[in-house]
């Protein structure tokens, strides 16, 4: 392969929604613009919000959620490399090492390696309980965690982690017939990613459907007890299980930028234009931490809407745009019949407004700093988010008393 074959217009490391939109954005920006996509798995570039819900259920294909189309793959100036990893960033040079051997040379580069689930303390896991420890995080590890769910009817799953990913693993495996109980260190769930109210509604429907909790609950040892595991808790307590999913966070997939000398702290740090410490080198999606003005401190926005978005910013920038990423965060939970939606930022600080009937399940919680409203949790409620959205974006202020109205038309404060 010649010199000029291997070289792109913008190289994209990552093939996640945030690299695939990055790559559709790039391509879209003039008529000769290059780009190389590579893609570290050896499935084809894929969406993630299915993994824990229809992948593990049985109710989707692995072609149902594919973000490569047929005809942008066969695009003449897109070129994707599967199966194979960036090895090495030389960003004086501007080149990057495939793990396949060859190097690349780029104009710009747009880093989308997202995150690596967290795994537990090697230190507290037995030898030979790995087989039935299991994380949740690519496409192998939910169709993996499927087989085992669909041969686990009437067992005993133990999820640890009680966030967004623990509780859509918990209510696929209640549908599918499991034994579920849920262990938290913390003192309730989604403690980071829901308002309080929120996480008391949607506990409550998670007892209903029989998941047991087990709350202010560290692991203190995984053990093997016969044909079963034994989850010891470091207050004495004891849950035992059949199989284990954790679901504990994520870590950022930082390592080759700060092998490159970019500046990283628990991600790669970029600008509201998502460029990096190297002006000709971008990051987006779970790996960037971004810092902005509206922003403090600087903060990794874990969700699937920033990581599009922010993929379109950093491709139009690398081609000579100057766009600040400014995204309302949009975040949403698919749990049996629930579908809940949050938007801005939470915070226990904010004062909150209800809007609907929270027993009836479709409700609205807002979230207002003084008269502005900066946040919202909309349950079962999502016709109304792009309203929300906007009102958020603005910081819109408004009356509590039209918040809380149903009748009031939300769409009357855009005008």
């Amino acid at each position: 392969m010649n010199a000029a074959s291997n070289s792109f217009d913008t190289l994209i490391i990552g093939a996640g929604v945030g690299g695939s939109s990055a790559a559709k954005s790039a391509l879209s920006c003039d008529d000769t613009q290059r780009v190389l996509l590579v893609n570290e798995e050896e499935w084809e570039p894929y969406d993630r919000p299915p993994l824990s819900k229809d992948v593990l259920l049985g109710d989707s294909d692995t072609g149902d959620f594919q973000l490569i189309d047929e005809t942008l793959r066969a695009h003449p100036r897109l070129v994707i490399k599967s199966g194979i990893h960036a090895a090495h960033l030389d960003p004086h040079a501007r080149t990057v090492q495939l793990s396949d051997g060859s190097v690349c040379a780029y104009r710009s580069l747009i880093i989308a390696t997202g995150s690596k689930a967290r795994t537990l303390d090697p230190a507290i896991v037995d030898a030979g309980v790995e087989a039935d420890l299991l994380y949740l995080k690519t496409l192998g590890d939910a169709l993996s965690l499927r087989r085992r769910l669909a041969d686990a009817v009437g067992s005993r799953l133990v999820v640890i982690g009680a966030g967004f990913i623990g509780l859509e693993v918990a209510a696929a495996a209640r549908r599918l017939g499991c034994n579920v109980s849920v262990v938290e260190a913390g003192s309730r769930i989604v403690s980071r990613g829901a308002p309080a109210l929120v996480a008391q509604f949607l506990r409550a429907r998670h007892d209903r459907e029989g998941v047991r909790f087990e709350l202010g609950a560290q692991a203190e040892r995984i053990s093997r007890t016969g044909p079963g595991l034994e989850i010891r808790i470091e207050d004495g307590r004891r849950i035992h299980g059949d199989l284990v999913v954790a679901g504990i966070g994520t870590t950022a997939n930082d390592s080759l930028a700060a092998a490159a000398g970019l500046e990283c702290d628990n991600g790669i740090l970029v600008d509201e234009f998502c460029r990096t410490s190297e002006p000709s080198i971008y990051a987006i999606g779970d790996v960037a931490r971004i810092r902005s003005a509206n922003l403090a401190p600087a903060l990794r926005m874990e969700h699937w809407q920033a990581a599009r978005v922010m993929g379109e910013t950093a491709a139009r920038n690398a081609c000579g745009a100057e766009e600040p990423y400014q995204e309302v965060p949009w975040v949403w939970t698919d749990q049996y019949d629930l579908n809940l939606q949050f938007l801005g930022h939470t915070s226990d600080r904010s004062r909150c407004v209800i809007r609907g009937d929270v027993a009836a399940g479709k409700w609205t919680l807002f979230e207002k700093d003084g008269d502005a409203l900066v946040a919202a949790t909309l349950v079962n409620s999502g016709r109304d988010r792009r309203t929300i959205e906007r009102l958020i974006a603005r910081r819109t202020e408004v009356k509590d008393d039209d918040l809380s109205d149903p009748a009031f038309d939300l769409k009357a404060l855009l005008r």
